[in-house]
């Protein structure tokens, strides 16, 4: 029996082409499934340093000083400067 013949006689019926059917359906859901998990873990990683970020950014609004504490800091840098160009002009004299 030549390898045509058996071609010829092979007969696909309904339960090999479920089975056919059922094991592509079911090597595609899988790989569907293996992509998702790698591409939610990459969004979860960024997801995650984005948040720690974002604490970063939130930790250093909090230590910088108020607006009233930002015109006592100007205050006293003028009240410095005032007191440098006075100390400068008794030199020049």
């Amino acid at each position: 029996m030549n390898l045509e013949a058996l071609a010829a006689n092979a007969r696909i019926g309904a339960p090999l082409m479920f089975r056919i059917f059922s094991s592509i359906g079911s090597l595609a859901s899988t790989l569907l499934l293996a992509i998702i998990g790698f591409a939610w873990t990459e969004v979860h990683d960024e997801w995650k340093a984005l948040k720690a970020n974002i604490e970063d950014i939130r930790k250093e609004l909090d230590a910088q000083p108020t607006p009233e504490e930002f015109e006592r800091m100007r205050d006293k840098l003028e009240q410095v400067n005032d007191r440098l160009i006075r100390i400068e002009a008794r030199f020049d004299q």
